[in-house]
């Protein structure tokens, strides 16, 4: 998924990640492009964020943390690259739905 989780509230991003899971077969991966909010000191991340509690109807997404989302819901990271969009800070994220407690 594509900048998605961003446009949940922070609440939601746990049961959406969860719903997920249930159609993940054993060993199933998703993969995350997120807007991120690690090493959030970025100028245009704060003014992005600034302009989304602004104008949220017309920003409608905001940096997370996707990487801890994913892993608190239970899934085990395979890997994990950071980059840039419009200077803005982004990660891409794979992670495999595990039983147990292990990958398959």
């Amino acid at each position: 998924m594509s900048f998605v989780l961003e446009v949940f509230d922070t609440p939601e991003i746990p049961r959406v990640l969860e719903q997920i899971k249930q159609v993940l077969k054993p060993g199933g991966r998703l993969g995350v492009a997120s807007m991120s909010k690690e090493n959030g000191g970025s100028v245009f991340l704060k003014l992005y964020e600034w302009i989304h509690n602004k104008w949220p109807k017309y920003v409608g997404s905001r940096p997370i943390y996707a990487e801890q989302a994913l892993i608190d819901t239970g899934y085990q990271l395979k890997s994990k690259e950071k980059a840039e969009l419009f200077q803005l800070p982004i990660e891409i994220i794979v992670a495999v739905k595990t039983i147990f407690g292990n990958s398959v």
